[in-house]
């Protein structure tokens, strides 16, 4: 999938000279989600979007809908927690977001005679899928009476398919464009950390003929360990959602947790506590260094999670934001705007991902040093 980055990336460079030259600031947080969105339409649904070109376009207002939380959504999330059997057929998602996301997906389904194109995008593979018949496997939540694991099966119907492309969609742009606007937001504050930043991304790309590639890409260490420090301050889900499986004791307490009980951890408390991470309001990623990395504690920095039930688009996460901030270091300078807050407010109406109040304005500059 990383050439569909390349052409996004090429399109974001475009997009954020020429606003760049005609803005004194700019919100880094729409800007990247706009890119993030526009890649998702690529790969996962095999469209252009045009969310880069177009902050109106369908997928945009899409994507804006989905991460805006209404005070419907909170009431029938509440609803649902608290009369689970009674409200079983309320559905969380409001009827705008899931009739326009179930018609996106048919409507691309039949352009492709309901057959894989040869786009190997997740339509695509939703498509392989269905054609090998039902799905049949071992269930994660019912068991047999000695204990093992019961053979299900399930149909991948047009919801079903839908449903697969909604969370590729919403895990692929809201997740990644957090992450990378805040790191250029924290670039734009540690203009060392920038500079560093820079000097790596300017002798990756000429050591690989001035072309973004993954293998560009992976050769930005450091880039990738200010990613994940920046991912430290501000965790785009601030907190997982885990069900028990067996009763367990916390250890050094007298609290037991029950089998089958719904836990929240807060990822965000975690990344902020002086006794898991020095000096925790320090921005430093040596952290991440792979000589210091051992002394993270496992299981306190999950920004994707962590064992079996970890997040499956990881590498996608990280291997996207990486090439948009590269892209705007390679061409601009950041610096704080007479807009820009140095600790961003949070939205306390923000549900798993957490959204930034005002967006992250910022001030872009085309480097000097480039033609």
């Amino acid at each position: 999938m990383f050439p569909l980055i390349v052409e996004r990336t090429e399109k974001l460079a475009k997009l954020a000279e020429g606003m760049a030259e005609t803005c004194d600031e700019l919100d880094i947080r729409d800007l990247m989600a706009r890119y993030t969105t526009d890649f998702i339409g690529a790969c996962g649904f095999g469209i252009d979007s045009a969310a880069l070109n177009d902050e109106n376009s369908d997928f945009r207002k899409l994507g804006k809908r989905i991460v805006t939380v209404t005070k419907r959504d909170h009431f029938v999330s509440l609803l649902k927690r608290m009369m689970p059997v009674l409200c079983k057929d309320l559905h969380f998602l409001a009827p705008e977001i899931e009739n326009n996301t179930v018609s996106i997906v048919q409507q691309i389904m039949a352009q492709r005679n309901y057959k894989p194109s040869g786009r190997n995008d997740f339509v695509d593979m939703m498509l392989e899928l269905r054609e090998k018949g039902n799905l049949v496997g071992e269930s994660i939540e019912h068991r047999n009476p000695d204990g093992s694991p019961k053979i299900v099966e399930i149909e991948l119907d047009d919801q079903l398919i839908a449903a697969q492309v909604f969370i590729f969609f919403v895990a692929g742009f809201e997740t990644s464009s957090s992450a990378s606007s805040f790191l250029l937001h924290m670039l734009a504050y540690h203009p060392e950390v920038q500079e560093k930043c820079r000097k790596e991304v300017d002798e990756v790309l000429k050591n690989h003929e001035g072309k973004l590639s993954f293998d560009a890409v992976k050769d930005m260490k450091y880039l990738e360990m200010s990613l994940k420090e920046s991912v430290r301050f501000l965790t785009s889900p601030g907190f997982l959602i885990r069900r028990t499986v067996n009763k367990c004791t916390l250890p050094g307490t007298n609290f037991t947790l029950d089998e089958n009980m719904v836990m929240i951890v807060s990822s965000q408390a975690m990344n902020m506590d002086g006794e898991l991470f020095e000096n925790p309001e320090e921005f430093r990623p040596e952290r991440f260094n792979p000589d210091n990395i051992g002394d993270i504690k496992k299981c306190t920095f999950m920004p994707f999670g962590d064992g079996p039930r970890s997040c499956i688009g990881e590498r996608l996460g990280i291997m996207q934001s990486l090439a948009g901030v590269a892209t705007i270091l390679s061409k601009f300078t950041l610096s704080p705007s007479r807009s820009s807050l140095r600790k961003p407010r949070i939205d306390p109406m923000s549900t798993i991902v957490q959204t930034v109040i005002g967006g992250l304005p910022l001030s872009l500059k085309r480097r000097k040093d480039i033609l």
